[in-house]
């Protein structure tokens, strides 16, 4: 039986590619975008033009109005670069907090049946001990972090409050097709295949054993589709999607290189100079601390997925190598 759905960001990497594959399966999508991150050229997919698209931002009390009829929210939008956060905090918190709860708050008056937020694997930033499990204690202090884990509160509060139904998804390292590659710091695998494509030696800054959890944007629209179609009752429960396998940067840009057919050697720079395309971060009479910065360069990043799998039957099923080939194919196609 098909459901309404809105879907915040849906002009975003993740957001469009999950309306996407709803409005395939039969959905009625609406996507809600300010298009501040977003793009235009997610909103075609394989040369059609899919859903409902409203230019609005999820701030907006309005939003209330198209919720009428809505089974499923997933609140995808916000900011997500980490030197941006730090470099505007109150902005931050307004995107990635007053956002959340407006959505909340007009999901709540509309009876929505289930509310899914995309939270961050960010939140373990200070943890040690890896994999992480959605048990654990997590006390994040960058602004991006932060925001997160005050929005996953504020999930919680209204799922105590008003009986809610709704999930916390603690999204790993995401990537694979329409990945933004154009930003000022874009993730690691859309950086390196910009580089590569343009023949340019990548510049890097782990040159460690430090392991990531990578997650192929696919895998991510299969669990989000599980979780709106379980039949359980969730009150702000939180869940990892990861896949439990890690990967460092030097081995990934192995790996990339061979899909590329090239040699990569990338050039690794001091971690403490990661962000010094943010100058203001470094100014003031506190400025942002160089160890802080390599403590999160060098951080360990890896997930449990077990309680994910136990709830909705769900684990990853696309290799890094394959998920890397798509989206090499991906980035030459539009690159170029």
């Amino acid at each position: 039986m098909s459901k309404r759905v809105l879907i915040t960001g849906g002009a975003g990497f993740v957001g469009s590619q999950l309306g996407f594959a709803l409005d395939s399966a039969g959905d009625e999508v609406i996507l809600l975008d300010n298009m501040s991150d977003g793009h235009e050229d997610n909103l075609v997919v394989d040369g059609r033009r899919f859903g409902r698209f409203e230019k609005m931002d999820a701030r907006d009390k309005q939003v209330e109005a198209l919720l009428e009829g809505v089974d499923t929210v997933f609140h995808f939008a916000g900011t997500s670069s980490l030197p941006k956060c730090q470099m505007d905090p109150a902005a931050a918190y307004d995107n990635n907090v007053t956002a959340v709860l407006n959505m909340l708050e007009c999901s709540r008056r509309a009876g929505v049946r289930r509310f899914i937020f995309s939270s961050t694997s960010a939140v373990y930033e200070n943890n040690k001990t890896t994999p992480f499990s959605e048990s654990d204690r997590v006390a994040p202090d960058l602004v991006y972090a932060s925001t997160k884990y005050a929005a996953e509160q504020a999930c919680a509060g209204f799922a105590a409050t008003y009986g809610m139904d709704v999930i916390v998804a603690r999204f790993f390292n995401v990537y694979g097709e329409h990945q933004d590659i154009h930003r000022t710091m874009p993730p690691f695998i859309s950086y390196l295949a910009r580089e590569v494509f343009f023949g340019r030696r990548p510049v890097l800054f782990n040159n460690t054993d430090a392991e990531r959890d990578y997650v192929y944007v696919g895998d991510i629209i299969a669990c989000m589709r599980k979780m709106m179609a379980s039949e359980d009752h969730f009150t702000g429960d939180v869940f990892n999607i990861c896949s439990g396998k890690g990967y460092s940067v030097p081995q990934i840009a192995a790996l990339y290189g061979e899909i590329a057919g090239q040699t990569i050697d990338p050039e690794y720079r001091d971690p403490t100079g990661f962000w010094d395309k943010f100058p203001g971060l470094f100014e003031g009479a506190y400025p942002l601390s160089r160890q802080r910065i390599e403590a999160e360069v060098y951080k360990r990043s890896l997930g449990n997925p077990d309680k994910t799998a136990q709830t909705f039957d769900f684990r990853t099923g696309m290799a890094l190598e394959e998920g890397l080939r798509r989206f090499h194919a991906y980035s030459v196609a539009h690159l170029g």
